[in-house]
């Protein structure tokens, strides 16, 4: 099975130059090929082009965890996670999963971004036994835990 990834329009200089409005508008829905001698150069959409370029690196660090996951290797992905007990561990990986599929549908990134600043924070308190007692300790309202 072929699939077409990157499909584009081509088109001479002189004919950019002839109909400039028109093939720029069509960049801006799709790429656009203008060659000129042996050279090509390719007008894409700035956030399209930022989509693959996010696209790939956040596809490139899942695809780094799940195969740390299944050597069971310790994680030079996201470091953090040996912060996590395995119950964490695997609502994380859950949760990164979901979030993935989500912004590969969605192109939004957001989501995952927050998802593992979440994360992060979540296994660098749990790694702070001040910070873990203080939330933990009960205080009457309006008094503060002092963290040493």
């Amino acid at each position: 099975m072929v699939t077409t990834i990157f499909s584009d329009e081509i088109v001479n200089a002189t004919e950019l130059r002839a109909k400039q409005s028109q093939w720029l508008t069509m960049a801006s829905e799709r790429p656009v090929t203008v060659t000129y001698g042996n050279r090509k150069l390719t007008i894409l959409n700035r956030e399209k082009v930022r989509n693959l370029f996010v696209h790939s690196h956040y596809l490139a660090l899942f695809a780094k965890h799940c195969n740390e996951l299944i050597k069971g290797t310790k994680s030079d992905a996201f470091p953090w996670t040996e912060h996590l007990d395995d119950k964490e561990k695997r609502q994380f990986h859950e949760e990164l999963v979901s979030s993935i599929m989500t912004a590969v549908i969605t192109e939004n990134w957001d989501e995952v971004e927050t998802l593992l600043d979440d994360w992060k924070a979540t296994a660098e308190t749990e790694n702070n036994p001040d910070l873990m007692r203080a939330l933990k300790t009960k205080v009457p309202k309006g008094e503060y835990v002092t963290i040493k």
